[in-house]
């Protein structure tokens, strides 16, 4: 049986190191380590692994240091790992029959980079890191170094093949300081290399790498965008590169260079995953759903997916293509799939049971919902659930299915359920005493901004406006931010841009418990900052629209008669735009308020609306969807709602 060693420089790394060993354990039969300077416990560590350790006086050169590694390694394999990452846990009899394939020197790892403590938020890219102890392979590079091109290079009869391996780096969670430290150094050192090398093309691509992380999108299209055309298809970091480029350039508003730059990283025989994804993502902002649904089931066979929780991303972008396309059932298969993978749980729970009680009553999808609700996190399935099934207004059918759900596990989840019961009772009006009892011992144990305004909005839904703010003044005593609110809605001080933020969850919740003289002396204030902002600013959120469309006449008319008359600003402020936005963020508000002209039987208004959208975005579907829709007076336009969503 092949022996594996774990190659690995280090300093001051006490923090990682031990979790970094444990997680590599299994796979590994010996354990190198090169320190370079510890002043900590890291050497400790080590030992209590087993650890070989060895010194190594620092030069500015990793390549160096990565070299003296291999020359102390015994194994016939060496696996490389920095002490802020974990190899994921894998089938070790698959993984110990690579070691016994002969045709290959090394294997394409996938790095998966956490951004955050979000798991979901991470990007991928492919580096050789498990390889054959090979007499003439060594590293190259003072920074980023690589041992991939004197693989190919040195032993051409041998290839490197892409393995389902991951690892995980969580560098994300090292102080602002050491990383603006390590990013400083990294690109001093590659900048020696650029000078020192003949062939600096890698090294260029890693400077731009170094921007990237530091978010600099400029300067990343600056050191990329030349490199595009120069370097080879075949090189390992070719789809990286385009990658990133491709990203930059949609981050600073040039969708067409990141449309393009996207095209030439698919010339790749293997697709990643990622740059497949991103590719889908500009279709979508484009309205090509149908493009983007094609190129999806296009490339399947071809993408690359780092793990299963990868391929299930690729299922949830089909989800998205499907919503745009109208195609609600095979959308809600497609994010039915998600529902197993954590990371993808808070994107595409709340999406599928959307879609799910649009399609069918709840007791017919029930055991699914039930089986997805047991295997997720408390929590985050309640804030979600709950936040829909409100939303839909079908809180009371919910609320029995997650009583069910958590009846034997009331210690965690006793105060969400508490509150959720709360909202449902405000919600349908017919317990308001009860509701309000609940909220205030809520209150008692922690006074929360969203329990404090869900009791305000409860309290005050059939009160005259001045009740409505003096109430605001008393909750005040235990926030005062809304004594703020108060002020601003009396009148006694100016409403400015900074107020938005309280106004619209003030707005939200007096939506949902149906307070709708309130909402409208609200929307007032609301309306006062966003006739003035700039026209890429959404002022409906998606949150806001089941219950506007499903409100009383003169509160529609009053939402109404804001958005139309901002129409005409807003179209002269794109036209005069020097951007590259073409009013994207526009798009769903004025579809929504299409509908809302439709809801009010002014089908003249909404006709002209919905052309409108068509002239000025004729790409997308949905504007032809509702005058389909109107021409077949369908009355399926709480359907249209699901596609007025960016």
């Amino acid at each position: 049986m092949s022996i594996v060693s774990l190659c690995m420089i280090v300093r001051d790394e006490e923090e990682h190191l031990g979790e970094c060993l444990r997680a590599a354990s299994p796979f590994v039969d010996e354990i190198i380590i090169v320190d370079t300077g510890s002043q900590d416990q890291t050497i400790s560590i080590a030992k209590q692994y087993g650890a070989h350790i060895f010194r190594f006086k620092w030069n500015d050169h990793f390549a160096d240091a990565r070299n003296f590694a291999l020359k102390r390694a015994s194994g016939d394999w060496i696996l490389v790992l920095d002490a802020d990452e974990r190899i994921e846990p894998a089938d070790l009899s698959s993984y110990r029959s690579l070691l016994e394939d002969n045709e290959v020197s090394g294997y394409w790892i996938t790095i998966r980079h956490q951004r955050s403590e979000h798991p979901a938020d991470y990007e991928t890219d492919s580096i050789c890191r498990l390889f054959r102890r090979l007499p003439k392979a060594n590293y190259r590079g003072r920074v980023h170094e690589d041992i991939s091109i004197s693989l190919l290079t040195r032993y051409p009869h041998l290839t490197i093949k892409r393995t389902e391996l991951v690892i995980a780096h969580y560098g994300y969670d090292r102080q602002v300081a050491e990383t603006k430290k390590k990013a400083e150094r990294n690109r001093k050192l590659l900048e020696q290399a650029i000078r020192e090398e003949s062939d600096s093309l890698y090294y260029r691509y890693a400077l731009g790498t170094e921007a990237f992380i530091q978010e600099s999108y400029a300067e990343v299209i600056t050191q990329l965008t030349p490199l595009l055309v120069l370097v080879p298809p075949t090189a390992g970091y070719a789809a990286d590169l385009a990658y990133k480029l491709s990203f930059a350039y949609w981050r600073t508003g040039q969708l067409e260079a990141a449309r393009q730059t996207v095209e030439v990283g698919l010339l790749e025989v293997q697709l990643p995953a990622d740059l497949l994804e991103l590719r889908s993502l500009f279709l979508l902002e484009e309205g090509r759903a149908e493009a983007a649904y094609h190129s999806l089931i296009r490339f399947a066979s071809a993408v690359v997916f780092s793990d299963s929780q990868q391929s299930k991303r690729h299922d949830y972008w089909l989800s998205q293509a499907h919503m745009r396309l109208g195609n609600w059932q095979q959308a809600a298969d497609c994010l039915e799939k998600c529902l197993t993978v954590d990371i993808l749980v808070e994107q595409a729970l709340p999406r599928w049971l959307e879609l799910s009680l649009l399609l069918q009553p709840l007791a017919q999808f029930a055991p699914k919902l039930k089986a997805v609700l047991v295997t997720t996190k408390p929590s985050i399935a309640l804030t979600l659930v709950g936040r829909v099934a409100l939303e839909s207004r079908q809180g009371k059918e919910m609320l029995r299915l997650l009583e069910d759900v958590y009846k034997d596990d009331s210690a965690s989840t006793d105060q969400e359920l508490a509150f959720f019961r709360a909202a449902v009772l405000a919600q349908a009006g017919d317990a308001n005493n009860k509701a309000a009892e609940i909220l205030q011992q809520l209150i008692q144990l922690k006074p929360e901004r969203h329990l404090l305004l869900f009791l305000w909005a409860l309290l005050v839904r059939d009160s005259e406006p001045r009740e409505l703010v003096d109430l605001l003044y008393h909750l005040g005593e235990l926030d005062p931010e809304l004594v703020s609110l108060a002020e601003r809605l009396r009148g006694e001080k100016p409403t400015s841009s900074t107020d938005e933020p309280l106004l619209k969850q003030a707005a939200y919740v007096l939506l949902l418990v149906r307070a709708w003289s309130g909402f409208l002396i609200v929307w007032q204030q609301l309306a006062v900052i966003t006739s003035a902002k700039a026209p890429d600013t959404l002022r409906i959120p998606k949150a806001w629209r089941s219950s506007l469309y499903h409100s009383p006449v003169n509160v529609r008319e009053a939402v109404l008669g804001t958005l139309v008359e901002t129409i005409p600003q807003e179209e002269q402020a794109i036209q005069t735009s020097s951007t590259s936005s073409d009013g994207k963020g526009l798009f769903s508000e004025r579809l929504f308020t299409a509908l809302l002209a439709h809801s009010l039987g002014n089908k003249a208004q909404c006709h002209l609306l919905l052309e409108e959208l068509i002239e000025q975005f004729p790409k997308r579907l949905e504007p032809r969807i509702g005058l389909y829709q109107q021409l077949a007076d369908s009355g399926n336009w709480s359907a249209l709602l699901m596609l007025a969503d960016d």
